[in-house]
């Protein structure tokens, strides 16, 4: 869109931007904020919670989710969000594979399981949910996005 040379300087792609009708300008501007914006900083957990982002309208765990999940400790909390801390204490010392196994019967509604709808991770929430006691530094820039929207 720019037809600039990659090693263009700022007044050369400066000059090209004052060409270019404003739709095109925003569009550009919308690519480069994009690429300028990290993950866990809290100018994007800001958006994210100003917006009410919510994965869970087009997010559900897949099998790909799953064989992603190794950690102990993660699977057990997860498995406490979804079937509840009874379940989840109660098969604390069972292994991962097995607990996978009751969240999935649980978000699938199956095995005498009552059907969870709409769960999701603390990871692709806004704010930012860690499982662990380790300090988070993603969780740490959502509070500060929080504080600074007075939510």
């Amino acid at each position: 869109m720019l037809d600039v040379k990659d090693n263009a300087d700022a007044v050369t792609i400066f000059a090209k931007l004052l060409t270019l009708p404003d739709p095109d300008v925003l569009r550009v501007a919308a690519f480069v904020m994009a690429n300028t914006l990290a993950v866990g900083d809290a100018p994007v957990e800001a958006l994210g919670l100003y917006l009410k982002a919510n994965a869970g309208e087009v997010w559900q765990p897949d099998e790909v989710f799953f064989d992603l999940l190794r950690e102990r400790g993660t699977v057990n909390a997860m498995l406490a969000e979804v079937a509840g801390k009874s379940v989840a204490k109660g098969n604390a010392d069972e292994k991962v594979k097995s607990q996978k196994k009751i969240m999935r019967d649980c978000l699938a509604g199956e095995n005498w399981r009552s059907k969870v709808e709409g769960w999701l991770p603390g990871w692709l929430q806004f704010p930012f949910k860690s499982y662990g006691k380790g300090k988070s530094s993603i969780a740490d820039a959502g509070k500060e996005a929080a504080r600074a929207l007075k939510l």
